[in-house]
């Protein structure tokens, strides 16, 4: 049944993923995404937000990194933990069709009301993958390939960087990682008149692996009931759900953790597949 589900709504790709493959780039951009000989950087024009790119020329990839809300590995700007502020902004908005700021996202959400913060968030970093992405092709590298890695906040980020890229170059092979990602787009029940348009928003996010530990709160946040679905179906791990478990985020939003339940349940569908 889940198959059947998984193509009728635009997410066949999970029915016939390779997971020794998917194995492959998540370690690989886990450990990018950990790696502090190549530093995270403040981006923005605040400075608050935490990104990493680079180019591995072997295979013609460019890889992407974000960070979680947690105070800066760099230099702190301001007083405030500006994520933290991005995170409580989940009111619905329009920000990336308005025609305004159509040039700049090139309306890559099609339309659709997103979280308010992080649509901010993201508005304010464009230009700086825009300038990551030129610093290669201007010396004339070819991009074929893009992996994007986030986790927390940064999952919304990585999210939001799909989905940008593949508007801007749509035969780009594109895999994305979440890990612990919130919900950022709003899909209200008026939105069943849309339906058409809401699967092509998801066939642009073909590749999106969002991996959700079942007891982890911030993969819940913010609620159904404020009408905010995840984009693709999440990939869920370490079930059942436990309603004491869901309030230790400490324990169940770790990265940690995620990197041991992932590789576990890829070597399982890889030994399933044999």
């Amino acid at each position: 049944m889940l198959k059947i589900l998984n193509k009728i709504f635009r997410s066949d790709y999970l029915n016939n993923y390779d997971p020794k493959d998917i194995k492959e780039k998540y370690i690989r951009l886990s450990k990018f995404y950990d790696d502090e000989s190549v530093p995270f950087e403040n981006c923005g024009i605040t400075k608050e937000i935490q990104m990493k790119s680079k180019y591995v020329p072997e295979t013609q990839t460019m890889m992407f990194a974000w960070e979680c809300s947690r105070p800066n590995r760099v230099n702190k700007k301001l007083p405030i933990a500006i994520d933290w502020v991005v995170n409580l902004m989940a009111w619905p908005c329009l920000l990336f069709s308005k025609p305004e700021n159509i040039d700049k996202t090139k309306n890559f959400m099609n339309g659709f009301q997103t979280h308010t913060g992080f649509s901010i968030a993201f508005l304010d970093v464009i230009d700086d993958i825009k300038s990551d992405i030129e610093k290669v092709t201007k010396e004339n590298k070819e991009i074929k390939n893009f992996e994007i890695y986030g986790w927390s906040y940064g999952g919304a980020m990585a999210m939001f960087t799909h989905g940008y890229l593949k508007t801007l170059y749509p035969n780009a092979n594109i895999n994305t990682f979440t890990i612990g990602g919130p919900r950022v787009v709003v899909k209200l029940i008026s939105n069943v008149v849309t339906l058409n348009r809401w699967l092509s928003l998801k066939s642009k996010y073909q590749n999106l692996f969002m991996f959700q530990n079942a007891n982890d709160l911030i993969t819940k946040v913010p609620f159904k009931f404020m009408c905010y679905r995840h984009i693709q179906p999440g990939i869920k791990l370490e079930k059942p759900f436990n309603i004491i478990k869901i309030f230790q985020p400490q324990v169940y939003h770790l990265k940690t953790r995620y990197d041991d339940l992932i590789v576990k349940y890829l070597d399982k569908q890889i030994e399933d597949k044999k």
